[in-house]
């Protein structure tokens, strides 16, 4: 349930060695292959035969993996960059976009989006309109373009591993409305849908985020404090489980919502 195209997608991206044609290809193909193996186990409950006790509960999902502590260290979107947490986090979180068959990996459709970004003349701003009517898993709030703001700030401002999806490609997003985000792009980029489609650019829910600690201006890498709140098993997505427990030496258990 692991995948390492994800570790290759993003260790390539910080050394600059994709191009935009490479990274829409890569980050496609690692997005697909988390995907599939999941859609499986959603189909099939038997998953974890070593934990009768979570799995007998049809509402819950137990995601296990046999590799080393260190694979688990994050559930955090905004500080996850090691391959085993994508297999959960896959179900927590969701991007603007993603890759629906894992046949057409240079295939990449709106998820929390409503379209492809439309472009300024010089390609630096691109404005997304998101969906409507999508709520967090926990609280019931309503999604809206100030999480998305949010949670992209708090991802660069953590200074993090996976912070230069937002730092090496953005300069800077702001909520239009309540409908539409504005991207400043460092330089006109034709993979802003890969990148997009990333499970660290997912988004939270900001108010409950602020409320447990998060922080998303800068220093936040100095304050921030949601990733204690997230490891006692708690999540802030959209996605269809929400987080109830997990262990970082490895099993994660998700509720359906």
């Amino acid at each position: 349930m692991t995948d390492p195209l994800w570790y290759e997608v993003l260790r390539a991206l910080e050394a600059r060695k994709l191009n935009r044609r490479r990274l829409m290809q890569a980050s496609a193909a690692a997005t697909a292959a988390a995907t599939l193996p999941l859609a499986r186990d959603l189909a099939a409950p038997h998953v974890a035969s070593a934990a009768p006790r979570a799995q007998s509960n049809a509402n819950q999902l137990v995601v296990l993996d046999s590799l080393q502590t260190q694979n688990w260290l994050y559930m955090d979107p905004g500080k996850f960059y090691e391959i085993n947490p994508s297999a959960a986090l896959n179900l927590l979180y969701e991007s603007l976009y993603h890759i629906p068959d894992g046949s057409k990996i240079g295939d990449i459709k709106p998820l929390l989006a409503e379209d492809m970004p439309s472009y300024s003349s010089d390609g630096l701003t691109a404005t997304i309109k998101i969906r409507q009517g999508v709520k967090f898993q926990n609280s019931g709030n309503p999604m809206s373009a100030d999480d998305w703001v949010w949670s992209w700030n708090r991802l660069n401002n953590l200074k993090g591993n996976p912070s230069f999806l937002f730092s090496d490609f953005l300069d800077s997003v702001k909520a239009v409305d309540p409908a539409t985000v504005e991207i400043k792009l460092k330089s006109p980029n034709a993979a802003l849908p890969a990148i997009l489609s990333a499970q660290m650019m997912g988004v939270m829910d900001s108010k409950v985020g602020m409320a447990n600690g998060g922080d998303a201006e800068v220093g936040a890498d100095q304050k921030d404090k949601l990733t204690d709140w997230i490891n006692k098993g708690n999540s802030l997505g959209t996605g269809p489980y929400r987080l109830t427990q997990w262990d970082i030496s490895g099993e994660v258990i998700l509720e359906k919502n």
